[in-house]
């Protein structure tokens, strides 16, 4: 069964990469539809799609993110990396907690997913960080 697993575990850090390196093509090449939007209220929307998605997981999803936050972004890209992010959250976690923040620098703004699901093995979190092509 561990073989099995460790050769799943591969097959989705490789597409992680492909849709990571998707995401920063279209990151280049969105900066026209960007506009101020309210974090919160987008992650809200995101927060409810994964629940409804992963609800046998039942997992409690918590949204964090100041009210106030404003981000520069392109609105389906966000939603995009949004859902992404909670929904692999989701995938790995079971009873448990998923919660969303942000943070905002003088030039950046910063989100976080952070979940209590089975995690990485080191072994593979130690090929992820060290590919050559990333």
């Amino acid at each position: 069964m561990l073989p099995m697993l460790l050769n799943e575990t591969n097959r989705i850090v490789d597409l992680t990469h492909i849709i990571a390196k998707w995401g920063a093509i279209l990151i280049k090449n969105c900066d026209e539809h960007k506009k101020p939007l309210y974090l919160k209220y987008l992650a809200d929307g995101q927060c409810k799609n994964i629940n409804e998605i992963y609800a046998e997981k039942k997992n409690t999803i918590i949204n964090a993110v100041d009210e106030g936050m404003l981000i520069n972004a392109n609105e389906d890209l966000l939603n995009f990396i949004l859902q992404n992010l909670l929904g692999n959250a989701s995938k790995f976690t079971s009873n448990g907690n998923i919660v969303i923040t942000a943070t905002n620098t003088n030039t950046r703004q910063f989100i976080k997913v952070t979940d209590n699901g089975i995690g990485i093995l080191p072994q593979q979190l130690e090929k992820l960080m060290h590919r050559k092509n990333l």
